[in-house]
């Protein structure tokens, strides 16, 4: 990784420094754009998953494993990872996998796995609706927070 220019905020020595977001956002470019969870597949969707869950231990370093978001992302990666056949559905359940994180990740709730796995069959069912059933159906699961 290059070194990114970075920018002094404060005159006082040991303040801290601001990244130049154009350089950041020309060192993206350079490396191949920015990736999608999407776009990944079950090989790497569970590596990433992996170092996000060992990430937020560090975050949350005294209390690590025990720490609240630890604690989700442990009952939320490991849902999707021990479900039957979970490689062979990976297509089909990562959708409701990146909302389920990213809906987590700006409202900070607790694991359920009774409402993931909710969540989880209806995707599944409304994936396999024709295109021309009714639209209100076809939009349901962008009803659900």
């Amino acid at each position: 990784m290059p070194k990114l220019k970075r920018v002094k905020i404060s005159h006082l020595e040991g303040k801290p420094h601001v990244l130049d977001l154009k350089e950041m956002a020309k060192w993206v470019k350079e490396a191949g754009g920015i990736f999608r969870d999407e776009d990944l597949d079950f090989i790497q969707w569970s590596q990433a998953a992996k170092n996000f869950y060992q990430f937020e231990c560090l975050r949350d370093e005294d209390l690590g494993k025990e720490a609240p978001r630890a604690l989700f992302y442990d009952e939320h990666f490991a849902f999707f990872l021990n479900q039957q056949d979970s490689e062979d559905f990976f297509a089909y359940w990562l959708k409701v996998e990146v909302k389920l994180r990213k809906e987590h990740q700006s409202k900070l709730y607790a694991f359920n796995g009774d409402t993931t796995d909710l969540r989880l069959q209806i995707h599944f069912i409304l994936s396999h609706l024709p295109s021309n059933a009714d639209p209100i159906l076809l939009n349901f699961e962008s009803t659900l927070a």
